[in-house]
């Protein structure tokens, strides 16, 4: 499946992915796509992404202390370049750039898309945001939920969940039970889970991922997702 496609991406957007782990592996799926096709795109966090996960983009540029001249020299020689803030080498992690950065990357004349991950990273398939998360830009245009399939099935614990207390009161559930279709759907669909803090204007997709395997559903209005209705079907 070719993501770009199905997104039906136009120059300079920004899309955003949240949700369980896979965000990244979305991430540069896509813009893999997009370096592929000649066309130039950036990728980074509002987060933080772990420090050995920034060796998946053939050129990292540290901002600050790069500027936009330095980064737009990247782009042109590489296609794809992975800006994050400094590394926190004792937390092991690459910390986040500020969002008015992000803002100035996506008016460049030669961006195809900035690609940004804004929940925690290497999470357990399925999660429910904190209260700080996560952290869109107000100016995306396209979130993208990653969803673990793999969850299905498998009690409400620990080890496949992500904050399972708050994904129980999400759902209805004690935590505990076997994760059904129908909770996995009303965790994605709450506005307290899976559609928090999305900008009203973004259109949103939900990637469904089990191993290697990625089908993405149409996109849905923020507005008139709820727990009771089911994700539409998709064209793929």
């Amino acid at each position: 499946m070719n993501l770009c496609e199905a997104l039906r991406l136009r120059p300079r957007e920004v899309v955003v992915f949240v949700g369980g782990s896979g965000k990244t592996t979305a991430m540069v799926r896509l813009a893999g796509e997009r370096a592929s096709a000649g066309q130039r795109v950036i990728t980074t966090t509002t987060t933080h992404l772990g420090a050995d996960q920034t060796a998946f983009a053939p050129m990292h540029v540290i901002s600050p202390p790069a500027d936009i001249a330095t980064i737009r020299s990247a782009l042109h020689t590489h296609l794809h370049v992975l800006v994050t803030g400094p590394l926190d080498l004792a937390l092991g992690k690459a910390t986040s750039v500020p969002e008015n950065l992000i803002k100035q990357w996506c008016t460049l004349p030669e961006m195809a898309a900035v690609l940004v991950e804004a929940d925690g990273a290497r999470q357990p398939p399925l999660k429910a945001p904190a209260d700080h998360e996560p952290a869109i830009p107000a100016f995306a245009t396209h979130v993208v939920i990653v969803v673990g399939l793999e969850v299905l099935g498998q009690p409400l614990t620990e080890a496949v969940a992500h904050r399972p207390e708050r994904i129980a009161a999400l759902a209805g559930l004690p935590i505990g039970p076997i994760i059904t279709p129908d909770a996995l759907v009303c965790v994605r669909l709450h506005p307290q889970g899976g559609l928090k803090n999305i900008p009203a204007r973004a259109l949103v997709s939900i990637l469904l991922k089990r191993r290697k395997t990625l089908r993405l559903l149409t996109w849905l209005e923020p507005s008139q997702s709820s727990c009771s209705k089911t994700p539409p079907s998709s064209p793929f």
